[in-house]
């Protein structure tokens, strides 16, 4: 779901250096990291698909367990707006990994 919307230009990952491929999401074993760039437009694809990910599945994503990390670069107001279109919280950073 996530490859189809790279496919059809909705989303972007995120670029570590120059000649490198875009990175859009990592996976391990129960969770998944999601990089995106940060727009309400690819918050609301992401959770869109997440959606759709949770009605195909029949597994829920637990947004009580999710948040965001925004780079530095993304000033405070920004990142509290495109917390509340995910609807989860915004951390400076996840201290699980």
């Amino acid at each position: 779901m996530i490859q189809y919307e790279e496919n059809r230009g909705t989303l972007k990952g995120v670029v570590v250096s120059r000649n490198d491929p875009r990175i859009s999401h990592l996976l391990f074993a129960d969770d998944t990291w999601l990089f995106v760039q940060a727009t309400k437009e690819a918050l609301l694809c992401i959770h869109g698909v997440l959606e759709q990910f949770d009605a195909a599945s029949g597994l829920a994503i637990n947004w009580q367990k999710s948040a965001a990390v925004f780079s530095k670069n993304i000033d405070q107001n920004a990142r509290t707006e495109l917390g509340q279109v995910l609807g989860v919280p915004v951390v400076e950073r996840y201290e699980k990994y």
